[in-house]
């Protein structure tokens, strides 16, 4: 159901032509169903991975149409709270290592 939808198929390409237009290197393929991705290092990737799939479900349980752009923005909020809290914990400097990959879609 998930992974050979077409409009999710659709979705995930538009995903990661905005990443990799970014110079996010992203690449999707069946394994981004599990987490199991070698190239995944970072606590970020794998956030931005859940956040993606929990849009894509949460849109197919409320039968609404897959939009990039609202995909992007469920994850700059979650983003933007984490980032107050690790501020509050004066833990930025950890934090911005790890979300460095992703500031050119985060902070515009």
């Amino acid at each position: 159901m998930f992974w050979h939808c077409r409009e999710t198929n659709t979705s995930l390409k538009q995903v990661k032509h905005l990443l990799n237009q970014n110079g996010i290197q992203y690449d999707l393929n069946e394994t981004f169903l599990f987490n199991v991705n070698a190239g995944i290092f970072h606590e970020s990737d794998l956030i931005f991975n859940l956040k993606l799939k929990e849009y894509i479900f949460t849109s197919k349980f409320y039968k609404k149409h897959l939009n990039i752009s609202a995909a992007i923005n469920r994850f700059i909020y979650y983003y933007k709270s984490l980032k107050y809290l690790n501020r509050k914990n004066n833990k930025c400097n950890l934090f911005n290592k790890q979300w460095e990959n992703y500031k050119t879609i985060l902070e515009k």
